[in-house]
């Protein structure tokens, strides 16, 4: 992982727009494609491992999404992306991550919606969808209904998340 970190640091656009040639050190051989995919198998595995810290696994879609207690930086981020992109680029196939759909949706810029929710986390979009259908019953006034909503989902607002098998 880091070696690749070095290498893209150094590269220019014009580098990256290039055929891929990838070599192992210490072994000898031509790339003609089994080195670049084994490369990515490998890279793959340590980059998108809970070990590395950058994604999670939702337990319940088997979606990889970004971890909200990663210690990487933007830069970090940034360096998956052109990975990827580079694996994309060159049709080099070896990466087994599961993205939901809707971080290619935002990629292009157009807005998730609560269905993208729901693919992607179950549980939560069942629980806002809960709030969202709530209506408190006739004859209530705005004081009842507001302690009644509170008293049905006891929402404090607040989120906690694992971060390196602490919650925070």
């Amino acid at each position: 992982v880091h070696d690749t970190y070095r290498a893209l640091q150094n590269a220019s656009p014009q580098d990256l727009r290039k055929p891929l040639k990838v070599k192992f050190r210490g072994e000898e051989g031509v790339d003609e494609g089994g080195v670049a995919k084994e490369y990515f198998r490998l890279l793959s595995q340590q980059l998108f491992s809970p070990a590395y810290g950058m994604f999670k696994c939702d337990e319940e879609s088997r979606y990889l999404w970004f971890d909200p207690g990663s210690f990487n930086g933007a830069e970090d981020f940034e360096m998956v992306g052109t990975v990827l992109g580079l694996a994309v680029y060159n049709n080099l196939p070896g990466f087994d991550v599961s993205f939901p759909p809707v971080l290619f949706k935002k990629l292009k810029g157009l807005p998730a919606s609560l269905d993208d929710l729901r693919i992607t986390f179950p549980s939560h979009a069942l629980s806002l969808q809960a709030v969202l259908a709530w209506e408190p019953p006739e004859g209530k006034s705005a004081k009842e209904a507001d302690e009644l909503f509170q008293g049905t989902f006891c929402l404090d607002f607040s989120v906690s998340y694992e971060v390196h098998g602490s919650t925070c």
